[in-house]
């Protein structure tokens, strides 16, 4: 079993409309919406590909049960809302603009140690672990950190899909597998990598410190 944590999940909203131009009203020829966040994501390809996985992490009670419909999920219920990712996509060229809300800001003050506990608990099923994804307000920056412990003390692999400053904890986590793109490794190393090999070299560096492996 894959287990992935999504912190600050979404509605993922695709709004269709021909000839988008900022600034007017456009009426939308269709609309789709599917509970999403960087590692509900991950959690549907696995089982797609037959591969189980389940998804943990923050959630309102409504998110949950819509998940629940489609994907094995194990959420803490600590969010008073969920936010939504808008996408405006353009019929003729297929263009694409984005609008992603920040999200809520957590309510419950004994969630994190909720969804501490509930790692722990899974972590003896699962054959890997994926933190990925944005944080709610109110969450401090080393949570995603803090799973990846759990993980690597029980000798499962964790890939962290973080950014800013969670990125910056879970670099300092040995054993970890890191995710960042270009400007997040140039964030991490100083580096400002403009080829392949310059890519590779910054991130050799990230190993050297004492991560697993690290996928620019």
């Amino acid at each position: 079993m894959i287990l992935t944590v999504t912190l600050n999940p979404a509605y993922d909203m695709t709004y269709r409309v021909e000839n988008f131009e900022p600034g007017r009203a456009h009426r939308v020829s269709s609309v789709e919406q599917r509970v999403g966040g960087k590692g509900i994501n991950v959690t549907r390809v696995l089982n797609q590909i037959g591969k189980y996985s389940r998804a943990t992490g923050f959630a309102d009670h409504t998110f949950s049960a819509a998940a629940e419909r489609e994907l094995p999920v194990d959420f803490v219920h600590a969010l008073p809302w969920v936010r939504r990712t808008v996408v405006i996509s353009e019929c003729h060229d297929g263009s694409a603009t984005s609008l992603w809300e920040p999200g809520a800001r957590l309510t419950n003050p004994d969630a994190v140690d909720q969804l501490l506990v509930r790692v722990g608990g899974l972590v003896g099923e699962a054959g890997g672990i994926v933190v990925s994804g944005s944080l709610p307000g109110g969450v401090r920056a080393s949570l995603p950190a803090d799973l990846a412990r759990i993980g690597i003390d029980a000798g499962v692999p964790v890939i962290c899909d973080v950014d800013g400053l969670a990125l910056e904890a879970a670099a300092r986590v040995p054993g970890v597998i890191l995710m960042p793109d270009l400007d997040e490794l140039a964030a991490l190393t100083g580096a400002h990598p403009a080829t392949t090999d310059e890519a590779a070299a910054a991130a050799a560096a990230l190993v050297d410190a004492g991560a697993a492996a690290v996928i620019v």
